[in-house]
């Protein structure tokens, strides 16, 4: 299910939130990507946010993630009404091999969450 123009323009404000009030998310020229009612995407250029080797800063590979998820969250909780402040907690990522191009993250809320 795709989001209504109304929803879309919120997110679209909340990531132009982000970018203002995150000085990291401008930096990396975050993007949004696609949305729905259950997914976000986010992306990111390569170019701001390489490392000394030449590919994808991790810093910024999971700055990306975490954005994703977060906003993905306050979007949900906003459009049932709430009013919130999510922070995240607790993160763990591993790298498995370098990323050498733009990226892009998905967040998707779970079917079974509450």
């Amino acid at each position: 299910m795709t989001l209504t123009d109304d929803a879309t323009t919120r997110a679209q404000q909340l990531i132009q939130f982000i970018r203002d009030e995150i000085p990291l998310a401008h930096t990396m020229d975050l993007q949004l990507g696609e949305c729905s009612d259950d997914m976000l995407s986010l992306l990111a250029p390569l170019a701001p946010n390489v490392n000394d080797k030449g590919c994808a800063f991790g810093g910024s590979l999971v700055s990306l993630m975490t954005l994703s998820g977060w906003a993905l969250v306050e979007l949900a909780l906003r459009r049932l009404g709430h009013d919130c402040d999510v922070f995240v907690a607790e993160s763990t990522v591993r790298y498995l091999s370098p990323l050498w191009q733009d990226f892009r993250s998905e967040a998707r809320l779970s079917a079974d969450a509450d």
